[in-house]
């Protein structure tokens, strides 16, 4: 595999939006951070067959990867990784499954997560009853609840830890505000429960950030948020969006909108920033 260059960038985009709803993490950062001077800038090691992209490797700056890879025996991809620095694996999980299979030794996760998948046409999503409830951006919201919020989603979701979750949560909160990417469901006034989009490209977006403190669940809340989100996205042109699902009880929220699974999906993430051999 090659690092690519500038000009390869265009042929590395059709490559990935050819396998878009695995590769919404790498086009989404190309798009908004570049190819450097930001963590989550991004850089592409690909390898061709007959002058054609078969295979992609994306790292971000701050090491974390996504396989792209159709053609190549794993063993050749992962030598793109040995001796680097890479803080997680995030991707279609059996190729995450057989990446992962190559470290030696393994490195410890705090989160390894096989996640339902799921995809939806946004003209034919249900929407669910949003009465009494308005959703607004992140950035009108209560900024220190906000943060709370997202610290415990840091804990409970992405298994951070309490040293690290609020100095995470309080970055994550600007960079949402600035991005306009997150809004707060309120009912009757009251903030219930928050999302977001953690990815979009073009006309395609990808669901993330959900949250609602666990006195606030089941009760409609988050799909109430998410209909409404993706609602406000349509009008603004947006046609697909996509997710992943950490548990039955989202499944089932997310599919009583519409979603339907389209695949499996892993987050693998190490507990240190790790020096992988292989």
């Amino acid at each position: 595999m090659r690092l690519a260059e500038n000009r390869d960038l265009d042929r590395v985009k059709n490559f990935l939006e050819a396998h878009l709803t695995t590769s919404m993490f790498p086009l989404s950062n190309l798009e908004t951070y570049g190819t450097e001077g930001h963590d989550l800038s991004v850089q592409f090691w690909l390898h061709e067959e007959a002058g054609e992209i078969t295979d992609i490797l994306t790292i971000t700056q701050a090491g974390m990867v996504f396989p792209q890879i159709h053609t190549l025996p794993m063993t050749e991809t992962t030598e793109v990784v040995s001796d680097r620095t890479i803080i997680g694996v995030i991707g279609e999980a059996k190729q995450v499954e057989t990446f992962q299979a190559e470290f030696t030794p393994t490195a410890p996760t705090k989160l390894d997560a096989v996640e339902p998948h799921f995809g939806l046409s946004l003209e034919q999503m249900q929407m669910p009853d949003t009465q009494d409830m308005t959703l607004q951006p992140l950035e009108d919201a209560d900024r220190d609840l906000m943060i709370e919020w997202r610290r415990l989603y840091e804990l409970e979701a992405l298994n951070e830890t309490p040293e690290k979750a609020l100095e995470i949560a309080t970055k994550d909160v600007e960079r949402y505000i600035e991005r306009d990417s997150h809004r707060v469901l309120y009912h009757n006034g009251t903030p219930v429960c928050t999302t977001g989009f953690n990815a979009t490209y073009k006309t395609c977006l990808q669901i993330g950030g959900v949250f609602a403190p666990p006195d606030l669940r089941n009760k409609g809340y988050a799909p109430a948020a998410v209909a409404l989100h993706l609602k406000e996205a349509q009008a603004k042109g947006a046609d697909t969006a996509i997710l992943f699902s950490a548990s039955e009880a989202a499944a089932r929220a997310y599919m009583s909108l519409g979603f339907r699974q389209i695949g499996e999906f892993t987050l693998m993430i190490f507990d240190e920033p790790t020096v992988i051999h292989v």
